[in-house]
């Protein structure tokens, strides 16, 4: 039997300094171009981006710091690609 491709859902934790005072953390998600909700601090927008998610059987939450780089992520679903550790079973 073939394999089922279904598209997951990214939803990006980012920081936007140009954004209004006191809400800087964004929550994107692909194939948009602007902020679903912006938060005040980072741990609120990844919270909020870790629920919308887990409403989403196939997503994932990809967590950048300041600077653009991927602090963390999480996979909510069969993961296509697990951690060498998760392979090893």
């Amino acid at each position: 039997m073939g394999q089922v491709c279904v598209d997951r859902v990214i939803y990006f934790v980012a920081y936007d300094p140009d954004a209004r005072r006191g809400k800087r953390w964004g929550v994107y998600r692909r194939g948009l171009g602007r902020a679903s909700r912006r938060f005040a601090y980072q741990y609120e927008a990844t919270e909020w981006a870790k629920d919308k998610a887990w409403e989403n059987y196939f997503s994932q939450v990809v967590v950048q710091g300041r600077d653009g780089t991927i602090r963390y992520e999480h996979t909510y679903g069969r993961d296509p690609r697990p951690p060498p550790e998760a392979r090893r079973g």
